[in-house]
């Protein structure tokens, strides 16, 4: 009996497997996603939720604390594909408050239909408990509070949470799964400070802002108090991102560009010259012109220009490197290739890589405005503005905001999380000492920071192999890997300040490199003693305690992470750049 248990399960899951990679045949978009969201779920059968396991619901919420009513990622990631498969059997509907597409699997049905015709129905044949006291009666402990205004689609908000689930969490409280849906909700909630919302939320370390493509969150009154609490209490508030569409798709036709202009490169080198010299500036040329297309690309806006500039420096770098492979396999080398040979291939190719990085910047980048225009539309930048459909809470949660004395600096901090994409206490600290504005200073311009790495590191290697000061070229190396171990090892919100601070120091160091070119040992003192170790510890103190320096302190931070934001002079630029136009930042 216990084998044929064992092998029904085993057919179960192979049956929902299946099934999962007969909707990617189905649908271009998201099919791929069942099969793998399927199988990440561990061969572990779903629960049966036609007739779930029955339980005291009222007991078992009294039994467990607010602050352990959560849900894992793999609850969440099952969630998804238990709805998908309910709207595809009919037993999920559009309705005349939300009329979604069936085919749909970006958005989704709203959270308002699948409480209505989904969670409520199968917890009450449950016991009436929340559908996280329903997966987990002892309930699991609170690492993230998420926050959203019921407007979003379902598919939109498990992706946009599982996308951006903060390292070293595993359980998060989401009110629409956490609270009893079918008990009176109403005595839960009289006092703000005493409901579930508060008790999680001071549990947790980290709270996720999820918008919506329908209006602010913040225009909601309960989510302006979570906001109110998570700034009293300190905690760390980041935007939930839903992942790029098409993202690894683009950047593979950057890397299949480059890569097909370094064949065609190097077979026409190949078949038409002998010994040329000219090869030598034509590499040079295009290298330099590839590395320049992609620093303008990383600067301006994610438009189409920005686009158009990444295949430029795909397809310079794919020349650059074909020309190298062309002449040196024409010259056949007998079997032996100089060490300079060894390294400018791989700097010749390495153009071609940061292109594809560039592409990925430039969609996350354009993925993040959206989520800013979303978390902004609707509001008015004041918390007294917020709307609630029950006037008592409304009445209740500002007068608790008007003597908490705080009001204000809420208002700051939910401003810092619409400029920066996330609202953090270094964060908060630097916009408290002055700094100014911190636009997209939770963004990491990762192609950029390579391509800085990159080009100092081969510089380093370059002077090793030809014999110019040696062990201070390994010194320098090795103080790159540092800062590579220390930029994965700090937080999400120090990031975007790790990558903007040695940015700047690279470009110091190159350009010092050439200015220098007599005067190495300076060079390498320089590099060494002051600008390496200034780049690993300035990221390690992050942007609240470098603004605590006495006078310079707010200017240091203000140079170190500003970003040019350019303006289209002409018409014709001003509509390329549509796709990634965002309103001001109120």
């Amino acid at each position: 009996a216990i084998l044929a248990q064992a092998i029904l399960a085993q057919a179960q899951i192979f049956a929902q497997v299946a099934h999962c990679f007969a909707l990617s045949l189905i649908s271009s978009k998201a099919g791929m996603a069942y099969f793998l969201a399927a199988y990440a779920n561990k061969c572990r059968a779903f629960p049966d939720f036609e007739v779930p396991a029955v339980r005291d619901g009222i007991q078992i919420h009294r039994a467990v604390p607010p602050e352990r009513w959560c849900v894992s990622v793999a609850d969440l990631r099952q969630l998804r594909h238990v709805v998908r498969s309910y709207v595809a059997r009919g037993k999920i509907v559009p309705t005349d408050r939300d009329p979604f597409s069936l085919n749909d699997n970006v958005i989704g049905p709203c959270i308002h239909t699948l409480v209505h015709q989904f969670i409520k129905p199968v917890t009450e044949k449950a016991g009436k408990m929340s559908w996280a006291l329903m997966l987990h009666p002892d309930g699991l402990e609170c690492h993230v509070f998420v926050t959203h205004g019921w407007a979003e689609g379902i598919y939109e908000f498990i992706d946009k949470v599982v996308n951006s689930w903060p390292r070293g969490a595993r359980h998060a409280f989401c009110c629409m799964l956490s609270n009893p849906q079918n008990l009176d909700i109403s005595g839960l909630i009289c006092s703000p400070r005493d409901s579930p919302f508060a008790k999680a939320l001071s549990a947790s370390t980290y709270m996720l802002v999820v918008p919506n493509h329908h209006n602010s969150i913040y225009s909601r009154i309960w989510c302006a108090y979570e906001a109110f609490i998570a700034y009293s209490e300190s905690k760390d508030i980041f935007t939930a991102c839903a992942p790029p569409q098409r993202l690894m798709f683009s950047m593979s036709v950057v890397l299949l560009l480059g890569a097909t202009w370094f064949l065609v490169t190097a077979i026409f080198i190949l078949l038409t010259i002998s010994g040329a010299v000219w090869y030598w500036l034509l590499e040079l040329l295009t290298y330099w012109g590839g590395m320049v297309s992609l620093i303008a690309a990383g600067f301006l806006p994610p438009n189409k220009m920005s686009r158009i500039l990444i295949c430029v420096g795909s397809s310079l770098g794919g020349i650059s490197s074909g020309c190298f492979f062309g002449v040196a396999l024409h010259r056949h080398l007998d079997g032996i290739l100089p060490a300079s040979y060894l390294i400018f291939p791989a700097r010749d190719l390495s153009v071609i890589a940061i292109a594809a990085l560039s592409e990925g910047d430039r969609l996350k980048r354009l993925q993040t405005r959206k989520e800013m225009q979303q978390l902004q539309e609707g509001y008015k930048g004041k918390l007294r503005d917020a709307e609630s459909s029950v006037e008592a809470d409304k009445t209740a949660i500002l007068t608790e905001l008007a003597s908490s004395g705080v009001e204000k600096q809420v208002e700051e901090s939910i401003q810092i999380l619409l400029d920066a994409g996330m609202s953090t206490q270094t964060l908060r600290l630097a916009s408290a000492r002055g700094v100014g504005r911190l636009r997209e200073a939770g963004h990491v311009n990762a192609s950029l920071l390579m391509l800085t790495w990159v080009a100092i590191f081969n510089l380093a290697l370059y002077q090793l192999v030809f014999g110019v000061g040696a062990w201070l070229n390994v010194v320098m190396m090795a103080q790159l890997v540092l800062y590579v171990v220390v930029y994965f090892a700090i937080g999400k919100d120090r990031r975007g300040f790790a990558s903007s601070t040695f940015l700047r120091i690279g470009v110091l160091v190159v350009i010092l490199r050439y200015a220098m070119e007599t005067s190495m040992l300076i060079w390498h003192c320089f590099c060494i003693a002051f600008a390496f170790p200034l780049g690993i510890f300035l990221p390690i103190a992050g942007p609240g305690l470098v603004s605590r320096l006495p006078c310079v302190g707010p200017w240091v931070v203000y140079i170190l992470m500003m970003r040019p934001h350019f303006k289209p002079r002409y018409k014709w630029m001003a509509a390329w750049g549509q796709g990634a136009r965002v309103e001001p930042m109120r």
